[in-house]
């Protein structure tokens, strides 16, 4: 989005940018695959929207990386029922993606598919 600024006086225009704050990627974790598919059965039939989540095996854990496009606090709150909170933001992300193996790269679509 661009604005216009202007003032009272005959000042020359400048151009305003700017940006949408981008959401800060969650990894929850989960101890099984139970708890894992009730989460995202649970995010499916909220109908939240991300622009990425993936799922990671981790050892013999589950870790979802998710970026939500509106609504944190409460898909914080929902995942928090089911998984732990293993951290916030990109760094948290990136370990994840660096020493998990990936299963699926658009998880909540892909998996809440199979789920009723």
């Amino acid at each position: 989005i661009y604005f216009t600024a202007l003032s009272a006086r005959a000042e020359p225009r400048r151009k305003l940018r700017l940006r949408k704050p981008r959401a800060e990627p969650c990894v929850y974790e989960f101890a099984d695959s139970t708890d894992l598919l009730d989460a995202v059965c649970r995010l499916k039939q909220a109908d939240v929207a991300f622009s990425r989540d993936a799922l990671y095996q981790f050892g013999t854990r589950y870790r979802l990386v998710v970026c939500p496009l509106c609504g944190m606090q409460s898909i914080r709150r929902m995942l928090g029922e089911y998984g732990e909170l293993s951290g916030i933001g990109r760094a948290a992300a990136a370990y994840t993606e660096e020493h998990g193996r990936l299963i699926c790269a658009d998880a909540v679509a892909d998996i809440g598919r199979f789920l009723h």
